[in-house]
């Protein structure tokens, strides 16, 4: 797919996202739980699929915060879908140690999915990753753009944060891209 056109696809589902957000309301309520810092392909401008992260962090990081949270969300209504883990009482590798919010809802027909993460910890490290992302040049989000499509052409199991870390380390064609993908464990 030509770059303008990566780039021009990625722009109208960040439009999409950004209309979804304001029906919401979601950073306006999630904001009575803790400082409200967006992630992923959303924060970066570099939206493929219509998938929302973000990052709700607080100091006091409480089971009943989060549970208050979950319960306001689903008495807006807004959405149809809600999902809850706890991985600071079951950690799974991978997952960093907080709750997680997932929703679901179709928008203007179009499935959506938002991930939220509650957390205490670490918020310095989430910002630096969040500011590395933001730092990159044109050349790396075209190639983070043409990754995530090719994951999704060749129904390719690999995760955003994987094909931003291998951008990061200086992997932007295709073939060194698919080699990087064959290595991993």
């Amino acid at each position: 797919m030509d770059s303008g056109l990566l780039l021009v696809k990625s722009r109208q589902v960040k439009q999409r996202a950004d209309a979804l957000l304001q029906e919401a309301g979601l950073v306006r309520l999630l904001q009575n739980y803790g400082e409200v810092l967006f992630t992923g392909s959303y924060a970066i401008d570099l939206m493929v699929n219509r998938d929302i992260d973000l990052y709700v962090v607080h100091p006091e990081l409480a089971e009943e915060r989060v549970l208050d949270a979950l319960r306001s969300l689903i008495l807006q209504s807004f959405f149809h879908g809600y999902i809850y883990y706890d991985f600071l009482k079951h950690p799974s590798a991978g997952f960093p140690g907080g709750y997680y919010i997932g929703l679901k809802l179709p928008f203007r027909d179009e499935a959506w999915k938002l991930d939220i993460w509650f957390l205490s910890v670490d918020r310095e490290g989430r910002l630096q990753q969040i500011q590395e992302m933001n730092a990159l040049n044109e050349s790396q989000r075209l190639a983070i753009l043409r990754f995530k499509h090719l994951v999704i052409e060749r129904q390719l199991k690999v995760s955003g944060m994987f094909i931003y870390d291998a951008v990061l380390r200086g992997i932007t064609n295709e073939q060194a891209f698919l080699e990087e993908i064959a290595r991993r464990p």
